[in-house]
């Protein structure tokens, strides 16, 4: 990975950790970040949520693996990225005053948890850069989880429980569709297994 790709890949790591807190504390009724007195701001408190969400942060090591060339880099660059957004995330609760101090015991578990799932993410992120038949399953990891995932939500932002879940079904179904979409035209122009147009 080089210095370009490793710049970028942290800052998407330090936007999603620290921005999820950062947009709930200025989506908030209450506190010195708050934008709007309560009810504050629910749309950006959406917003946040769905940052936070497992599902947000499992689709971004599938990025993140999708993004580089080699599987040793797809497994390294998904993990690290995952590594350093859970470092930002507690380290912006900690700054903005959501706990009083780093929460190191809950570092210390989600980082064992990036660890684990970074490499298998970045694995089926690597193997969904091939626009084929055989490879659309590793793509289709994406929106099943965000279903799986979403069955957990619970409203947020003025929104009931079922259209808080139907917001990440309706995305997960697009989402699915857009990458059948990616693969049935690879195979109508006449792509190989790379993307590229195949010699004739």
């Amino acid at each position: 990975m080089n210095a370009v790709v490793g710049r970028r890949v942290l800052v998407a790591a330090v936007l999603l950790g620290a921005g999820s807190v950062l947009l709930g504390a200025l989506a908030s009724g209450y506190g010195p970040l708050s934008l709007r007195p309560d009810p504050g701001l629910p749309w950006l408190r959406v917003v946040s949520t769905f940052m936070g969400a497992p599902w947000a942060w499992a689709l971004f090591g599938l990025v993140l693996g999708y993004a580089v060339p080699t599987v040793r880099a797809s497994a390294l660059t998904a993990t690290g990225g995952l590594l350093v957004a859970v470092l930002a995330w507690y380290l912006a609760k900690a700054a903005v005053g959501i706990t009083p101090w780093l929460e190191w015991d809950a570092i210390a578990l989600w980082s064992a948890a990036a660890i684990l799932a970074g490499p298998v993410l970045g694995l089926l992120g690597h193997l969904a850069r091939r626009p084929t038949w055989t490879a659309l399953p590793a793509a289709l990891v994406a929106p099943a989880l965000m279903v799986v995932d979403a069955r957990r939500t619970s409203g947020v932002g003025g929104l009931s429980t079922s259209d808080t879940r139907a917001l990440v079904y309706g995305a997960a179904v697009g989402l699915a569709l857009a990458l059948v979409a990616r693969v049935a035209l690879a195979g109508r122009n006449g792509l190989d297994h790379e993307g590229r147009r195949a010699p004739s």
